[in-house]
């Protein structure tokens, strides 16, 4: 470890006072006073400055201290330039892409039905019904949409026409018959997005989709609730088919 500059200076100062008082200390023969001739000592003193010693040390530590208080304000000055950088955030899983593609496909189908039911429904409550789903899940869809842009998932295909066979499935149906058949089929879909999305909420990799999904959770269970109340109204008699 290096010591300060005040240590440095002073050690070899006081070295060279020290060798001077020696050698300066000498005994030597010399007349007497009196002049009798016999031999005599004479000392010669060396006086130091005691004072200047201490504010040459004194100096030196407050040249250090101003050296060590630079050095601080230049690694403060770095830390500020160069603030620390938030961690990434992890890259979404195959579970949060199979979540992505799931959901985006059961929005289609609730959107499609929804507006079937709009055209095709015979009672008002259903049609309301049809009305929550259309305002919701087209909210849902916009944010899902960002959300799969955001981590690079693509939106899927429905390359096995799900959504279409859903929506025929459901349309073969008239009058009262119908009501009922979209109310099940909106049923059973929240049923298993309701799982889907708590399983994401609580095991998602991706940030931003586990929290998308625990904030449309309650939604959906409202939805739910909403549909299983205008089910245990409907009549049970089958209608004849389109």
């Amino acid at each position: 470890m290096t010591p300060p500059r005040s240590v440095t200076r002073v050690l070899p100062v006081l070295l060279v006072l020290s060798i001077t008082g020696a050698a300066c200390q000498h005994a030597y023969d010399t007349e007497s006073p009196d002049g009798d001739g016999t031999p005599g000592t004479q000392r010669v003193l060396v006086t130091v400055d005691e004072d200047a010693a201490r504010r040459e040390v004194a100096d030196d530590e407050a040249d250090d201290a101003l050296m060590v208080d630079a050095l601080m304000v230049e690694a403060i000055a770095i830390s500020i330039a160069e603030p620390t950088r938030p961690e990434a955030a992890p890259i979404a899983s195959e579970a949060d892409r199979a979540f992505v593609r799931t959901t985006t496909l059961d929005i289609e189908i609730e959107l499609a039905l929804a507006a079937s039911a709009a055209k095709n429904a015979e009672r008002d409550d259903v049609k309301a019904l049809a009305g929550m789903m259309t305002q919701d899940h087209t909210a849902a869809a916009a944010e899902l949409e960002a959300l799969a842009d955001a981590n690079h998932i693509p939106v899927p295909v429905d390359r096995n026409d799900r959504v279409a066979r859903t929506v025929a499935n459901v349309e073969q149906w008239v009058g009262r018959r119908f009501d009922r058949i979209y109310v099940e089929t909106v049923l059973a879909e929240h049923v298993a997005a309701i799982e889907s999305f708590r399983l994401q909420a609580e095991n998602g990799t991706q940030p931003g989709l586990r929290s998308w999904a625990a904030q449309r959770l309650p939604t959906l269970e409202k939805h739910l609730q909403h549909t299983q109340k205008i089910l245990a109204q409907l009549p049970s008699e089958p209608i004849a088919q389109r």
